[in-house]
C-alpha cells in the first residue's frame, strides 16, 4: 500500500474538500494543471484513508482539517507519470497477494 507523504496527504485533504464543495481551489487548480483526476484520488483512496488510520471519523467533520497551503503551491508528486507508475505497481501487488 502506498504511503502518502504529509504534503501528499494534505493535497489530497485540499483535493477532497474541494472536489466535495463542488470549488475551484489550490488543490483543483494544481490537479487541472498537472492532469490529476478524480479517478487518481479513487486509485489513492484506501492509502489516503488508511493515512487517517482508516476512519474519517478521524477529521471530527465532514471534511478533513486543512492547515495553509504551501506558498508557492506544490503539486506533491514529481510528475504525474511518476504517480502513475507508483499506483501500477501498488495495484499489481494487491492483485498479486489476491490471486
Amino acid at each position: 500500500m502506498i504511503t502518502p507523504t504529509s504534503l501528499q496527504r494534505d493535497y489530497l485533504d485540499r483535493f477532497y474538500t474541494e472536489m466535495v464543495n463542488t470549488e475551484v481551489g489550490y488543490a483543483t487548480t494544481l490537479a487541472r494543471k498537472h492532469g490529476f483526476t478524480y479517478q487518481h484520488f479513487n486509485r489513492l483512496w484506501d492509502s489516503y484513508l488508511q493515512s487517517w488510520g482508516g476512519d474519517t471519523k478521524a477529521w471530527g467533520k465532514p471534511y478533513p482539517p486543512l492547515s495553509p497551503p504551501p506558498d508557492p503551491p506544490v503539486f506533491p508528486w514529481p510528475s504525474l507519470e511518476a504517480l502513475e507508475s507508483q499506483l501500477r505497481e501498488d495495484e499489481a501487488g494487491l492483485v498479486l497477494v489476491n490471486s
